[in-house]
């Protein structure tokens, strides 16, 4: 057995087979006018909502080509949900508008110990939908610039999978550019306003293949270290249900939060309670919780100063300061999120 009690002998090319068009059974090089035709007869849905963010998401990636070019216009991928829809909205506008013949030029910026069904899903991705991918690995910032930098025609635009629901993305439009300090560029978010229910809606309802994680209550993806099955998921016999039944989507992260701050719990929990308690409460201790992050802090910085040799004080403060992020951001709201900005992470 694998990852989490997965079989690894036969990953399926890291696919679900669950309700997959047949269309999309293969490995090979997908029919792009195929998924023209479906996605867009889906777009003329105008009495759903659904339809009309297909529609939106639609206009918005033609945009981006007839305003930058085909040349000029990469994706950032990393197999998960949000970016196989986008990337399946990609297809179907480069085939409408005549590119379907041209390689996807594509980002997939990597992450330490990943879950092989995640690679293997990415690379037969790659065949499928025609890539021209390059791995590059994180953090996000240098390995953009990395991208940028050694391409020979730079990219004015990246498409990003990313929606309103996610950390730090409540202000984001379709189109934004890169902030200060960052590699410049547009970012392009053609699914910014979809939420977890359309996400869903499309992959099942077209039938398209996907990581299969999902199938296995994972509801997000990380690497193999701060990822578990989402604990809303568990079905009462030992297993979860599929990433789809979530009901509390705002529990959407809550497994990549429980997993990274378990990590760090002896360092951020010294007399007090238990981690997991005090992310399941989150909600209810707003008000106390920039109180609670200093203790955090404080207490993690005291123990790096008495107990860490200091050749790996360095290192060791910035997986705290990375594993208190990553606990504070998921479902909280702004208010925790602007205090740590302000007072922490400046």
């Amino acid at each position: 057995m694998g990852v989490s009690g997965l079989p690894t002998e036969s990953l399926n090319n890291g696919c679900t087979h669950h309700r997959v068009d047949p269309h999309f059974s293969t490995t090979e090089r997908f029919d792009f006018k195929y998924i023209e035709e479906t996605v867009y007869r889906l777009a003329e849905s105008d009495n759903t909502s659904l339809g009309r963010n297909v529609k939106e998401a639609l206009c918005i990636i033609e945009k981006a080509y007839k305003e930058y070019g085909v040349e000029a216009i990469s994706l950032s991928f990393n197999g998960g949900k949000d970016c196989t829809v986008l990337l399946h909205l990609v297809a179907a506008v480069m085939s409408r508008l005549g590119y379907d013949k041209i390689l996807v030029k594509t980002v997939f910026v990597t992450y330490p110990n990943p879950f092989p069904h995640v690679d293997a899903f990415v690379k037969v991705s790659i065949r499928r939908y025609g890539l021209d991918c390059v791995y590059i690995p994180g953090p996000m910032k240098a390995a953009l610039q990395q991208y940028i930098d050694e391409l020979e025609s730079k990219p004015k635009a990246i498409f990003v999978g990313i929606r309103r629901t996610d950390p730090y993305a409540e202000n984001l439009t379709h189109f934004d550019k890169t902030d200060k300090g960052w590699p410049e560029f547009m970012r392009v978010q053609p699914i910014v306003d979809w939420d977890y229910k359309d996400i869903w809606d499309f992959l099942l309802g077209l039938g398209i293949p996907y990581c299969s994680l999902y199938d296995k209550g994972y509801t997000s993806l990380g690497s193999m270290e701060n990822t578990r099955p989402n604990p809303d998921l568990k079905d009462g016999n030992g297993g979860y249900k599929h990433a789809s039944e979530l009901k509390n989507v705002l529990h959407e992260r809550s497994a990549l939060a429980t997993a990274v701050s378990y990590k760090y719990k002896d360092s951020f929990l010294k007399g007090q309670d238990d981690l997991q308690r005090g992310l399941d409460n989150v909600k209810s201790t707003l008000d106390k919780a920039p109180a609670v992050t200093r203790n955090y802090m404080s207490d993690s910085q005291k123990y790096v100063s008495d107990r860490l040799m200091p050749s790996v004080k360095e290192s060791w403060n910035s997986q705290i300061i990375n594993a208190t992020h990553s606990m504070i951001r998921f479902d909280v709201g702004t208010k925790v999120r602007n205090f740590l900005d302000e007072n922490v992470f400046k």
